[in-house]
């Protein structure tokens, strides 16, 4: 499927849809449309983050690596989300790798102007809180379901997930 720029004019990532419209139309301007393609690596854990991605549709497996080799998926980011998070936490290293496993459309903005945003305009910094906890519940409950549940139930949980982004 070719990649079709136009129809990444109306961001619909939760995160950038819920500010207000002054701070939207001066944080969009620094937004890119980015196609998320099938298999592609946006980030290596230990890659310095260039640029974060608020996904419009699509979704991004967030997976912990053991020794370069074992990998356990972790959390998923989709349009409600945003991937880059841990350099809003301060770090401006991926602590994961990070892959994507649903194609789709994701807006892309130069950390820099990322951080610039944080800090100018509240109303994002909330929503990125916000997010912080819901992904690290995502986190502790994807844990738990692996640990406890059979790979059965493990397939339904991330079907399901699937269908939402």
């Amino acid at each position: 499927m070719p990649f079709d720029s136009s129809s990444t004019k109306t961001v619909s990532n939760t995160i950038l849809s819920s500010l207000s419209e002054k701070d939207a139309k001066s944080i969009k301007s620094k937004l890119e449309p980015f196609e998320l393609k099938y298999g592609e690596k946006i980030y290596e854990a230990g890659d310095v983050i260039e640029h974060v991605y608020f996904p419009d549709r699509g979704m991004i497996s967030i997976l912990a690596t053991l020794g370069g080799e074992s990998l356990l998926e972790v959390g998923i980011v989709g349009f409600d989300g945003v991937l880059g998070l841990s350099t809003f936490l301060g770090s401006p290293e991926s602590p994961n790798r990070t892959v994507v496993q649903g194609q789709g459309i994701a807006q892309k903005m130069k950390t820099a102007d990322f951080l610039k945003a944080c800090s100018k305009f509240p109303e994002l910094t909330t929503q990125l809180h916000h997010y912080t906890q819901v992904l690290m519940t995502q986190i502790s409950q994807s844990a738990v379901c692996y640990r406890f549940h059979k790979v059965e139930q493990r397939l339904a949980r991330w079907l399901l997930i699937s269908a939402d982004y």
